[in-house]
C-alpha cells in the first residue's frame, strides 16, 4: 500500500462506551428530597387522615347501596323435589335498612331431567338427559337497573401457567393455523385422536363454564312476568375484535372434548356447525383468566328495567360439575352505583389508613410536646454514642476500619464536656520530607500519613510503598545521579482499632490555642519489632481552614515516631455549634432555631403530595378490584372507566375525541392481539 493510499484511507472512529454528556445520562437531573421535620410530617398525617376517613366512609356507604343476592346451587342435582336451602348456601346484601332476612321466604331448589337445552342455539343430537335446576328465590326490595347476572366459581384455578398459555390467538380470530404452531400453543388439546384440529383449541376453551340460565319468571304474581336478561354487551369492544368466524372447513376441525356431547358423534356437521366466536360474548368473558381461585364472571344483564320485589324463578341447565374437584358454583344477582359494584373493602381500607394516620399524628404530637428533639443535634449520631457506634466485636478484634472514629464529624474528645472536634478535613495524604547529603548519595527520609483512612497503594512499583491498611509510612530513599533507590519501607501505624485519643490537660479550655491532644497509633510491625506513632494535635486558632497546615516530625526513637500538628481543626467547639468555613471568623454567625424547620415541604408541596397519594390509592385499589372481580385487562383496569366515558358523552365532548380514541384503541388492540403466544391476554 502506497503512502498516498494510506493518507486517503479514512481513519476509523474508535468505539467508546462512554455515555454522552447529558443531564440524564450523567445523572445531573434536578432532584428534590423532603426534609421530614415535625412541622411537615405532623400536618401531613392529620391532613391525610382527615381526608381519607370521609372518603372511605363515602365509599363504604356507596358500596352498601348496592343490592346483591348470591345462591349456591352446587348441590341442586341431589334433590328431585323442592328443598329449602341452608343459610350457608345463600347470602343477601340489601341496601334497605328495614330488611330482615328472618322474615323472608328461604330460597328453594330442585332438579329434573330435560331433553333440550335452554340455549336455543344448542341442539341435542345425542338425546342426552339434561339436568335442569329450578331455583325459587325472593327479591326483598326492587333492584334498580342496571341489573347484572354473574356466575361465581370457587376452587377453580385459572392461574396455572400451562392453562393461561393454552390457546391460539390466530385461531380465535378465524385464521387457519399450521400444525406446528397449533401444537406449540394448544397441546395437549391441539388435535383429536383422528388428527383433526380442535376448534377452539386449548385448555381454557375446553373448560368453559357451560351452565345455561334462563330469564327470570315471576312466581307469586297473578299475571306472569318475565324479566329478560341479555347476553349482549357483556364483553368489552376491544375483546370482540380478537374473535372472528373460522376459516376452517367443517370437516377439518372437531369440538373440544368437553363440548363433544352437544354434537353428533362428537363432530361438527353442516347441521351442527362450529360456533361463530365473534358472537359468543360469554366465551370471550371466560377467556379472561382469573387471578384467584374464587372469582365471578358476568353472564347477562338488563340495563333498562328494574327488577321488582317478589318471588322469582330461574332455571339453569347444570352442565358444569364443580363437586368433582371440590368447588362450588353460585348464582349472583347484583346492581351497581356510580362508583361501581359492591366493594366494602376499599372504603374500609381508606378509613383504616385515615384512622392510622390520625393515631400516628396524635402519638407523634404528644411525643414532640413531651420530649422535643432539637433539629440537627449531632449528639444522636452513632459515633457520638457510647462505644462510638461500633459493634463490640470490632472494638476487640483488631479488624481494619474504614475511617477512624475521631475523624467523624461531631467527635467528642472529652467525655464529660459538651465539646466536639471535626478532624474530617484532615482526611488526606500529607507528606513530610527531610533531605541530607551523604556523599556519594542524597538521603531522603519521607513520612506519609493520613490520620483518618488508609494510605493509597499505587498500582505501579507497589513494592516501594507500605501495604494496605497503613496510616503512617516511613521510607528512606537514596538518590545518586538521579537514580532513586528505596532502602527502608517502614509502616509505623495501621488502620485498626488499636488507637487512643485523649487530651493532655482535660481541665484546660479546649477551645483556645495551645490546647493539646495526644493520638497514639499502633498495630504495625517492621523487622520483627512493633512500631508506633504519637501525634500531638495542637489547637491553633489562627490556622487556615482552606489549606490545612502540615505536621512536623519531632523524632524517631526506639521504634516510636513522634509528630506535632498545629491546626485549627484541633480547636474544639460546643456541640451543635457550627464553625466558620472561611477561617476568618472566630465566632459562628447567629442562627435561627427555626431555620431547619423551614426547609420542609411548602403548603403547595403538601397539597400535591396528598393529591398524589389519593390518586395512587384510588387507581391502584380500583385496578386491583376490577382485576379480581371482573378479570379486567389493559385500559379496563381503570376504575369507573365507563362512567368517565358517559360523562364525556353527556357533556357533548365525545365528537371531539372519538376519532382519536378509536385510532388509539385500534393501535393498542392490534398490537396486543397479535402478540404471539399471548393473544392480547396478560399472564397472571
Amino acid at each position: 500500500m502506497t503512502k498516498e493510499e494510506t493518507e486517503e484511507k479514512p481513519q476509523e472512529e474508535k468505539k467508546s462506551r462512554k455515555p454522552k454528556d447529558g443531564e440524564f445520562r450523567q445523572q445531573r437531573l434536578p432532584a428534590w428530597q423532603p426534609v421530614l421535620t415535625p412541622r411537615t410530617v405532623l400536618p401531613t398525617l392529620f391532613i391525610v387522615g382527615i381526608l381519607f376517613c370521609p372518603i372511605g366512609g363515602l365509599l363504604w356507604w356507596n358500596s352498601n347501596k348496592v343490592d346483591q343476592i348470591m345462591i349456591n346451587y352446587s348441590y341442586c342435582q341431589q334433590y328431585t323435589s323442592p328443598v329449602y336451602l341452608a343459610p350457608s348456601l345463600y347470602n343477601y346484601q340489601v341496601s334497605d335498612k328495614n330488611f330482615n332476612e328472618s322474615d323472608m321466604q328461604v330460597p328453594v331448589y330442585s332438579y329434573r331431567n330435560e331433553s333440550s337445552f335452554l340455549d336455543p342455539s344448542w341442539g341435542n343430537p345425542n338425546n342426552l338427559n339434561i339436568p335442569r335446576c329450578t331455583i325459587d328465590f325472593t327479591i326483598p326490595t326492587t333492584m334498580k337497573g342496571p341489573v347484572f347476572l354473574y356466575y361465581r366459581l370457587t376452587e377453580f384455578y385459572q392461574n396455572h401457567r400451562q392453562y393461561i398459555k393454552n390457546f391460539d390467538a390466530a385461531q380465535l380470530q378465524g385464521d387457519v393455523v399450521s400444525s406446528s404452531t397449533l401444537r406449540t400453543n394448544c397441546d395437549p388439546l391441539a388435535f383429536n385422536d383422528a388428527g383433526k384440529a380442535i376448534f377452539p383449541c386449548g385448555l381454557i376453551a375446553n373448560s368453559m363454564f357451560n351452565d345455561t340460565a334462563s330469564d327470570l319468571t315471576s312466581v307469586d304474581s297473578q299475571t306472569p312476568q318475565t324479566y329478560v336478561l341479555s347476553p349482549h354487551n357483556i364483553a368489552w369492544p376491544s375483546d370482540q375484535q380478537k374473535y372472528g368466524p373460522t376459516k376452517y372447513q367443517t370437516s377439518e376441525i372437531a369440538p373440544p372434548p368437553n363440548w363433544a356431547l352437544r354434537y353428533p358423534n362428537g363432530q361438527y356437521t353442516d347441521e351442527y356447525p362450529p360456533p361463530d366466536l365473534s358472537t359468543q360474548e360469554r366465551f370471550m368473558v371466560w377467556m379472561h383468566v382469573a387471578a384467584l381461585p374464587d372469582f365471578r364472571k358476568i353472564w347477562a344483564r338488563n340495563d333498562t328495567q328494574d327488577l321488582p320485589a317478589g318471588r322469582w324463578r330461574i332455571s339453569i341447565d347444570s352442565n358444569f360439575d364443580t363437586l368433582q374437584y371440590g368447588g362450588q358454583k353460585w348464582l349472583v344477582l347484583s346492581t351497581t352505583t356510580a362508583m361501581g359494584g359492591r366493594n366494602p373493602y376499599l372504603g374500609i381500607a381508606y378509613m383504616a389508613i385515615g384512622a392510622l394516620c390520625i393515631l400516628l399524628g396524635l402519638l407523634f404530637t404528644i411525643r414532640h410536646l413531651i420530649r422535643p428533639r432539637k433539629l440537627g443535634d449531632e449528639s444522636y449520631l452513632s459515633w457520638n454514642q457510647p462505644g462510638g457506634g461500633l459493634p463490640t466485636l470490632i472494638l476487640f478484634s483488631g479488624a481494619a476500619l474504614a475511617i477512624q472514629p475521631y475523624c467523624q464529624p461531631g467527635f467528642k474528645p472529652i467525655a464529660d464536656k459538651d465539646l466536639q472536634l471535626d478532624l474530617s478535613k484532615l482526611n488526606n495524604v500529607f507528606t513530610i520530607s527531610h533531605e541530607e547529603k551523604t556523599p556519594p548519595t542524597v538521603t531522603t527520609t519521607e513520612v506519609q500519613l493520613n490520620l483518618c483512612d488508609s494510605l493509597p497503594v499505587p498500582s505501579e512499583n507497589a513494592q516501594d510503598f507500605c501495604g494496605k491498611d497503613t496510616l503512617i509510612c516511613r521510607r528512606v530513599i537514596h538518590t545518586k545521579d538521579e537514580t532513586k533507590r528505596v532502602d527502608i519501607i517502614q509502616p509505623m501505624a495501621e488502620n485498626k482499632d488499636s488507637t487512643e485519643f485523649k487530651p493532655i490537660k482535660p481541665e484546660d479550655d479546649a477551645t483556645k490555642s495551645g490546647y493539646q491532644y495526644i493520638l497514639s497509633l499502633n498495630g504495625a510491625n517492621w523487622a520483627d519489632r512493633a512500631q508506633s506513632a504519637q501525634v500531638f494535635l495542637v489547637c491553633d486558632e489562627s490556622g487556615s481552614k482552606d489549606k490545612p497546615s502540615e505536621p512536623t516530625v519531632v523524632s524517631y526513637n526506639h521504634d516510636v515516631l513522634t509528630l506535632q500538628w498545629k491546626t485549627v481543626f484541633a480547636c474544639a467547639t460546643k456541640a451543635g455549634e457550627k464553625k466558620p468555613d472561611d477561617g476568618k471568623k472566630t465566632n459562628p454567625p447567629p442562627s435561627n432555631p427555626n431555620d431547619n424547620e423551614k426547609k420542609g415541604m411548602s403548603g403547595i408541596g403538601i397539597f400535591f403530595t396528598i393529591v398524589f397519594v389519593l390518586a395512587a390509592v384510588y387507581f391502584v385499589g380500583g385496578a386491583f378490584y376490577n382485576f379480581k372481580m371482573y378479570n379486567a385487562r389493559g385500559l379496563d383496569l381503570i376504575p369507573h372507566r365507563g362512567e368517565y366515558y358517559e360523562w364525556i358523552i353527556s357533556f357533548g365532548l365525545i365528537s371531539l375525541i372519538s376519532s382519536e380514541y378509536d385510532l388509539f384503541a385500534h393501535i393498542v388492540d392490534s398490537v396486543m392481539s397479535h402478540r404471539r403466544g399471548t393473544g392480547g391476554y396478560v399472564a397472571v
